[in-house]
């Protein structure tokens, strides 16, 4: 039953997040992919630089593995590429970390509490604070269907029971996981048609 209930989250989670490659497209006629990359939103000033670093590692990846296509920064005579649009990267406070520290314990007190005094009503909360980053992924024109062309990639770790630092790492390797198999799935479609 549970390998069930994991197989049908896996379908539904892959089938809403894939980019619909246009089916005029294959390997045939598309050797390389351009990669562009924009920071619109509000991000926490330690992420763009790791970002950076994270989208060059995928593309230098996805390269060094032989794909049916390259990828490379976008160039501007590239009509064939991607766009990623970072909207919003969150990294917790020291203030956010203490306060989930407090609240969760507190919230584990709580039943305790009511326990002890025989309450007929037992409750327990718990505030962990998380690290987030938010994007956009859109196909070019000529690679999509006007009402398919971007997804939501985003990517989050908790944040309350680590130091700051690898949880920003974790949660760059974590992005840098699905952008990867962002370009796979591009492959993908491109194979099929």
């Amino acid at each position: 039953m549970k390998l069930l209930l994991v197989f049908i989250s896996v379908i539904l989670f892959s089938s809403c997040a894939t980019l619909q490659v246009a089916s005029e497209r294959s390997t045939k006629n598309m050797n390389s992919l351009g990669i562009e990359w924009t920071y619109s939103g509000n991000l926490n000033e330690i992420l763009p630089p790791k970002l950076d670093s994270s989208v060059n590692a995928a593309m230098e990846k996805f390269n060094a593995e032989h794909h049916a296509f390259t990828v490379h920064k976008k160039l501007p005579k590239d009509k064939d590429y991607i766009t990623v649009d970072f909207i919003k990267g969150k990294v917790a406070t020291q203030g956010q970390k203490a306060a989930g520290y407090i609240v969760t314990g507190l919230g584990i007190a709580a039943p305790i509490a009511l326990i002890a005094v025989s309450s007929p009503i037992v409750i327990t909360f718990y505030y962990w604070p998380l690290n987030v980053l938010y994007s956009d992924v859109a196909l070019s024109p000529s690679l999509s269907y006007e009402k398919t062309r971007d997804k939501k990639l985003n990517a989050g770790t908790g944040a309350l029971f680590a130091k700051t630092t690898p949880q920003v790492n974790k949660l760059v390797n974590k992005y840098s996981v699905g952008f990867y198999e962002v370009l796979v799935k591009i492959e993908t479609q491109l194979k099929q048609h």
